[in-house]
């Protein structure tokens, strides 16, 4: 590849390189995405965008502390990279470290006010750690955006019913 023939000629073209892994990655070649992606990254080490695919190819491998790395590496380097904060969010619920995971979803909705699956996402996080207050109001927030969510109207609901269980 076009690539694969620059790098014989600039191994150390991080362009090249980043090409190659996004080329594995396409081609469902893993471990050498990850292996030129840290490549990328030994030669760009603030390249937050290597971070992020780095982060994306653990996650989806199941390595999420080796995700939540390069996550984070993504959010210092760019604070305003709403993907990362979303990611970390998701990988956060799921692992049940909650009050992180709603700074995360916080961190997105600072950034993206209207984004109403953040708005839902984060609602569940606060049911789950109990403070059904704050999640209806976030899904109500989420109803100011888009009035027809069934989701937050399906949640508001639900969450009534655990306040009140005699309903």
């Amino acid at each position: 590849t076009l690539f694969s023939k620059t790098l014989e000629s600039s191994p150390n073209s991080h362009i090249a390189r980043a090409g190659m892994a996004l080329e594995f990655q396409v081609q469902g070649k893993l471990d050498d995405a990850v292996r030129e992606f840290k490549k990328v990254i030994e030669l760009k080490p603030r390249l937050y965008k290597a971070h992020y695919s780095l982060g994306f190819i653990y996650e989806k491998q199941g390595l999420y502390d080796e995700a939540i790395y390069h996550y984070t590496k993504v959010v210092r380097i760019n604070p305003k990279y709403v993907d990362a904060y979303y990611n970390l969010a998701n990988i956060f619920t799921a692992r049940g470290m909650l009050p992180q995971a709603a700074a995360a979803y916080g961190k997105v909705i600072e950034l993206e006010p209207n984004d109403f699956e953040a708005r839902n996402n984060l609602g569940v996080v606060y049911a789950m750690q109990g403070q059904l207050d704050k999640a209806v109001q976030e899904w109500k927030n989420v109803l100011d955006i888009d009035p027809q969510n069934q989701n937050a109207k399906e949640n508001i609901l639900k969450a009534q019913k655990m306040k009140d269980p005699i309903q």
